[in-house]
């Protein structure tokens, strides 16, 4: 006689749910100290660049609506010295401190009288590292002005 026992199959593995183990804090990812570091900095000597140059700007923005002034108004003829006169007027109304009047060029052409500034200005950057901008504005008085 044989009796017979039911055989029992080994019970089928359950499927398990892969789980991530956990990342350090260190490897998380995202923008970390250093990196926002490498992202800001330069944009913050940029913007410390162009406050530094802003005024230099502005103040060449005077020269040359001033040249541009003294070109349309002056109609004195042969003498340079009003036409000096009246450019030392605007530069002192627009409060121009740089280039003065005695670094602006005023030279005789046939009928017309031409009016130069031609600088440099400078401003400190960092340490011993300036910026200089070099600046050339000519304008001419009408036809006829200088006779």
């Amino acid at each position: 006689m044989s009796s017979s026992v039911p055989v029992r199959s080994p019970p089928e593995p359950k499927a398990v749910a892969k789980v991530r183990p956990r990342r350090p804090a260190a490897r998380l990812r995202g923008l970390k100290l250093a990196g926002w570091a490498l992202l800001l900095l330069p944009s913050l000597v940029l913007a410390y660049e162009i406050a530094r140059l802003l005024p230099i700007y502005v103040n060449y923005s005077k020269v040359a609506r001033t040249l541009d002034q003294v070109a349309a108004e002056y109609h004195d003829g042969d003498d340079p010295e009003p036409l000096t006169r009246l450019l030392a007027k605007h530069f002192e109304s627009e409060s121009v401190l740089y280039p003065q009047v005695k670094d602006i060029r005023i030279i005789r052409d046939g009928e017309q009288w031409i009016v130069e500034a031609k600088y440099d200005d400078q401003t400190p950057l960092f340490w011993n590292v300036d910026m200089r901008v070099s600046f050339d504005k000519t304008v001419r008085t009408p036809l006829g002005a200088g006779k």
